[in-house]
């Protein structure tokens, strides 16, 4: 019963699930909110799914500093603040 519950949170939430945004979008969210959770396990999993989408080394090594970085669209930016947001609860 919990492997199927978290199967179904993750089509639905996870890495797997088909959100509004753009792949590439999402899929740095979701490394950004793995980072802010600190979870290890979530980090690698998204770092590695992110290079599998085409997302610069560069961008995944760096998205912990992303508002002072030159690598990220002002779009990124935009949804990354309020990731941070979100996640932070404030």
């Amino acid at each position: 019963p919990f492997l199927d519950i978290a199967k179904q949170m993750a089509q639905a939430f996870g890495y797997t699930a088909d959100l509004a945004t753009d792949k590439q979008l999402s899929q740095l969210l979701r490394l950004r909110v793995a980072q802010k959770n600190e979870c290890a396990y979530c980090v690698i999993l998204h770092a590695k799914m992110a290079r599998e989408i085409g997302i610069a080394e560069e961008k995944v090594d760096n998205i912990s500093s992303w508002y002072n970085s030159e690598l990220f669209t002002t779009k990124e930016k935009a949804a990354l603040a309020y990731c941070d947001a979100l996640t932070e609860g404030t």
